[in-house]
């Protein structure tokens, strides 16, 4: 509510991308960020910005919200972070987002075998434990 006109979801994200990077590097956290001014990644992109040495990929995003009686009154923040869907909407939810992969047309086969497929797993269910402790 106190931004200028014409201000996008998309800047705020962006702004609060760089200014968090600034704040990671002032620690000595090494930061790549996806995009670094205005343009678009695509989804099937992103993940390619993790490399074999990232401990962590993080991604903002911002809600927009329209002026209506006590939208001044509004606060909070959500977090998310990649797990099974354990509720109908938590499914539905995943499902929206996960729509947006059927653009993509570099995406793998997935005939990995036995043994990568187990390995892909231990390293998931890891992943999963580290995510929700940060989540948290």
């Amino acid at each position: 509510m106190y931004f200028p006109g014409n201000l996008r979801e998309k800047d705020v994200a962006l702004s609060i991308g760089k200014l968090l990077r600034v704040a990671l590097q002032s620690r000595g956290i090494d930061v790549v960020m996806t995009r670094a001014k205005d343009t678009l990644i695509a989804l099937g992109d992103r993940g390619r910005f993790c490399r074999a040495d990232c401990d962590l990929f993080l991604s903002i995003h911002v809600n927009s919200m329209p002026k209506r009686s006590g939208y001044q009154n509004i606060s909070g923040m959500e977090t998310y972070f990649q797990a099974v869907a354990r509720t109908a909407d938590e499914q539905r939810v995943a499902n929206m987002e996960n729509d947006a992969l059927r653009y993509d047309a570099d995406r793998g086969t997935g005939k990995d075998d036995a043994l990568q497929f187990i390995l892909k797993d231990l390293q998931t269910n890891e992943y999963l434990r580290e995510s929700a402790v940060l989540a948290a």
